[in-house]
């Protein structure tokens, strides 16, 4: 990459060109680039250059960002308004974007606020004038995403016009972890990821479809030896009660992740980083800014945080309301000299923005409060309750208060009477109103939302304490991100009951059914998060290793506003009796699923099997789907015969489509492509499983696309077994690209598929590849859970077994050393993962021709798998080998190490991994026998 695209180029003196611009001076230097003075000679007049930079982002092309940004910059130059600043000119140099627009001879909003005291009406008025300026750009389709004092210019001559549209923004390098590593996924009700490194071949990590939102096993792809040629496979498992590392399973996943993660790596993100990407590679690694998120990227939270209205901290579209709520926290805070939402942190701000906890007023404010209460409209958390449009806001902006007034004394005589008539109906409405506030109230004593002295409730200060008195290093961590999953998802089931109240109450738009079906929606997705609260309360530190995938696994409120969906659902018992039983049901499947997205499988499989029971006795088809449903779910994590989950599943595939419960007979078609695909091997029934679902997806329409991604990602598991890779491949990457778009990019269920992406990428050969896609992931897993937790051990164990392909030996041992230092605080002796990261260190010393040092590693290795009454699994066979090899080569019990290389010939298993594993034993073995020797093989 040359210095262009780094941002590494000098600045340009007085007589460069840019373009046919002439340049004077530079003028203003940021994060996105330069801005330059500059002489247009074909039209005799002084311009400003703004150039911008373009930095590498994971998985982008540069050239692919200077395409984004100059299509972006052509569309904006196509936008003429007498309050937006005037681009001329749009091009490139030296491969970088630049802008001509017009030389506006003044100072930024934010100077002009502060240069003198200023009256409410002056502030009214310059931002009404901005404000034309946003709104001429909405109606030409575009959308600023950034709108904030600094980017509104007031000139020396009065007028006001916003620049920087769409183009804050620039493609920012990822963490460069040269051996990034990966791991494997889960969602909702399961992450089953694929043993791998337990086999002597390079393996992929695959999370599938049944719904343990841990079970499977790490995918430490171990690599071939000098001496070996092997293969690869996916979704093989070791025995049930072997530790969960990652995992599968479609089920509807609530909001992205905390992006404002993003805002500022912490010290102990950053030592990891540098530990792991100067030691290999020498790169001291970037941070991730949400202001350098790629232009086009979905999900991602774009914008300067303090101006940021909640979508965007969602991870969702921005779209013209979303400029409207940044107008209003800058015009919030120009009226009364503070911003409206209080925070001493990203975290605090973020809370305060989502749940709409907005500071009162000053005390003695001269700013009417008919201003104040059009500025809290804008500031509205759902979008849907801001002002249409910014023409909207700019109307209610230029109606004088005082005017308003003089007006209703003039006809005060007559108003009168229509005024007693008016507040008799506005105090009926507003009594509709008040039936519908409150709903947090129903969180009391399950999850509070943040008050205003930033304490925490009874609630979360215990389950901090349990969290913490786990004494796991990543336990701050994993409470942040569950507190902040779990505030986010409160204000938004607030929103969405608020909203489901009026449509009935106060609008009339919604019939009394139909607010029965939404609300026994949300009660469903409350006792979710009750039964699930009220396990953290006592998290011993397995829970915790599971806490963030278990919180961010909840399960969507999309569906609660899905009328057709929800009335397509067979109608509630009529019978009270039969009611009040579907809900105690209902309640005791939150409690089972909790147990079981906790990783406890041992309770939740009683449990389960009794609601089962519960759920038939009441004769109603749509909870008897989803009882069985949840049963066939943690019977596949718990290791049940593979026959007796599939007959639980297909049991609630027909219930599903009796009751016409769509979203039940998804899930369970989707884990049933899995059962037969990747743990029975039997395709064609698993690719007509994949049919059915996509039949289903075809009649339901757009939505469930968590559910979509997981399908894709099962069928993945299908054509990798079938040996389809290329097919296998795209599949996993649709996988990637949907959840992207749905959950955001900062998310644990996203940054384990794309670990499954960068496991096949390794298998196919792209090793390269396959290191930046682990690299994505490990920033994400660091972001979400922290520098010590499990999963991120791993990542790396995966990057190693990369990088030991690579031939990098040196690299992979030191990558794969770090993984063991955190398995060796967090496993219990005789982990899998401890054994196959002992393995790769061993193998990498081996390779590099250290044999003696090789043998502690390895024979560790072996004692474990011994303890652990494991001693025929690929793992072992391989370690077996190397152990064999490092004692021939290093001259030291020869006679032992012939030994050791027939055990691994012998104990090799009927897989093709293992035939290719005993192949490559006995013609090793070949070369090195004395003539006459005469082995057993058999």
């Amino acid at each position: 990459m040359d210095g262009s695209e780094t941002g590494g180029v000098a600045e340009l003196g007085t007589g460069a060109r840019i373009g046919r611009f002439i340049v004077l001076g530079m003028v203003g230097k940021g994060g996105m680039g330069e801005v330059y003075a500059a002489f247009d000679p074909d039209l005799d007049r002084k311009v400003a250059v703004k150039l911008l930079r373009i930095e590498n982002s994971a998985g982008v092309d540069p050239s692919e960002g200077r395409a984004r940004m100059l299509r972006e910059a052509q569309a904006i130059a196509k936008l003429s308004d007498p309050n937006v600043v005037t681009v001329y000119d749009v091009g490139t140099f030296e491969g970088r974007v630049f802008l001509a627009m017009e030389f506006v001879d003044g100072n930024t909003l934010g100077y002009w606020l502060h240069a003198r005291p200023r009256t409410w009406r002056e502030i009214l008025t310059c931002f009404r004038a901005a404000g034309l300026g946003l709104a001429a750009a909405h109606r030409a389709g575009i959308v600023h995403r950034d709108f904030k004092p600094d980017n509104v210019m007031v000139g020396h001559d009065g007028n006001v016009r916003v620049m920087d549209f769409g183009l804050a923004r620039a493609l920012a390098p990822s963490l460069p972890t040269a051996a990034g590593a990966s791991g494997s996924r889960g969602s909702r009700a399961g992450l089953r990821v694929v043993e791998a490194a337990s086999r002597a071949a390079s393996s992929l990590s695959v999370s599938s479809s049944s719904r343990a939102r841990d079970s499977g096993h790490v995918g430490v792809p171990s690599t071939p030896s000098a001496d070996s040629s092997t293969t690869s496979g996916i979704g093989e498992r070791t025995s049930s009660d072997s530790p969960a590392f990652g995992g599968n399973s479609p089920h509807q996943v609530s909001a992205p992740a905390d992006d404002a993660s993003d805002v500022a790596l912490d010290d102990a993100t950053m030592d990891l980083a540098r530990r792991f990407s100067i030691e290999l590679s020498g790169t001291v690694p970037s941070r991730s800014l949400p202001l350098s998120s790629p232009l086009t990227e979905s999900g991602a939270m774009m914008g300067t945080p303090a101006y940021m209205a909640p979508e965007q901290f969602r991870g969702q579209d921005a779209d013209a309301r979303s400029d409207q709520f940044s107008f209003c926290i800058a015009l919030y805070e120009a009226l009364y000299g503070k911003r409206p939402f209080s925070g001493r942190n990203i975290d605090e701000v973020t809370r305060a923005v989502l749940s709409g906890t907005v500071r009162p007023a000053p005390a003695g404010t001269k700013v009417p409060a008919s201003v104040r209460r059009m500025v809290l409209r804008g500031l509205r958390v759902n979008r849907d309750e801001r002002y249409p449009a910014m023409e909207d806001l700019l109307a209610a902006m230029a109606r004088d208060p005082a005017a308003t007034r003089r007006r209703w004394l003039s006809v005060g005589a007559v108003a009168g009477v229509v005024c007693l008539l008016g507040v008799g109906f506005w105090r009926a409405e507003q009594q509709q109103r008040l039936r519908c506030v409150g709903a947090e109230d129903k969180f009391q004593g399950i999850w509070e939302l943040p008050n205003s002295k930033g304490t925490l409730s009874p609630r979360k200060e215990a389950i901090r304490a349990a969290f913490m008195a786990t004494g796991k290093r990543y336990a701050a961590d994993a409470f942040t991100v569950v507190m902040n999953s779990f505030d986010r998802y409160v204000s938004s089931w607030n929103d969405v009951h608020r909203e489901t109240c009026e449509a009935t109450h106060v609008r009339g738009d919604q019939s009394p059914e139909v607010l029965d079906l939404r609300m026994t929606c949300l009660q469903d997705r409350l006792a979710e998060m009750s039964a699930l609260t009220s396990l953290f309360v006592h998290a011993d530190g397995d829970l915790v290793s599971k806490a963030v995938q278990a919180a961010q696994g909840l399960r969507s409120l999309e569906p609660c506003s899905d009328v057709a969906a929800l009335k397509a659902v067979v109608r509630p018992p009529e019978d009270p009796a039969v009611r009040r039983a579907v809900a105690d049901v209902r309640t005791h499947l939150a409690d089972a699923k909790a147990l079981f997205v906790s990783g406890r499988y041992k309770k939740a499989l009683p449990e389960a099997e009794r609601v089962v029971e519960e759920a038939s006795r009441t004769k109603y088809a749509a909870v008897m789907a989803e009882a069985y449903l949840q049963l066939g779910e943690i019977q596949s994590n718990s290791g049940v015969e593979s026959s007796t989950v599939a007959r639980n599943l297909e049991q609630a595939v027909w219930l599903a489509e009796e009751s016409r419960h769509d979203e039940v007979q998804l899930e369970a078609a989707i884990d049933l492509i899995y059962e037969n695909g990747d743990r029975e091997k039997r395709f064609a029934d698993a690719v007509r499983w994949s049919r059915f679902a996509e039949a289903v997806f075809n009649r339901v329409g757009s939505g469930q696309d968590v559910l979509r991604s997981w399908w894709q990602n099962n069928l993945g598991l299908v054509h990798y077994g079938q040996g389809r890779l290329a097919e296998a491949l795209s599949d996993f990457e649709k996988a990637v690209e949907i959840k992207t778009r749905a959950l955001g990019a900062v998310h644990w269920d996203v940054a384990l598929s794309e670990a499954n992406v960068a496991m096949l990428l390794n298998d196919l050969g792209r090793t390269d590849e396959a290191i930046e896609k682990n690299s994505q992931a490990l920033d994400v897993f660091i972001k979400t859970a922290g520098t010590e937790h499990p999963q991120v051990a791993r990542t790396l164990a995966n990057g190693a077994a990369f990088l030991l392909a690579q031939g990098k030996f040196d690299e992979s041992r030191k990558l794969a050393q770090s993984a063991l230092a955190i398995f060796e605080r967090e496993s219990a002796n005789g982990d899998p993962a401890l054994v196959e990261v002992l393995v790769l260190i061993g193998r990498a010393y081996l390779e590099k021709g250290q044999s003696r040092k090789a043998r502690e590693p390895l024979e560790r290795a072996l004692e474990m798998s011994k303890q652990r009454g494991d001693a025929e699994s690929l793992t072992v066979v391989e370690a077996t080998f190397a152990l064999a090899r490092a004692m021939w080569d290093s001259r030291a019990e020869r006679s032992r190490s012939l030994e050791l290389a027939e055990r691994a010939a012998r104990t090799a298993d009927t897989s093709p991994q293992g035939q290719k594993q005993k192949a490559t034993v006995e013609a090793w073995l070949e070369g090195r026998f004395q003539s006459g020797r005469q082995l057993s093989l058999r």
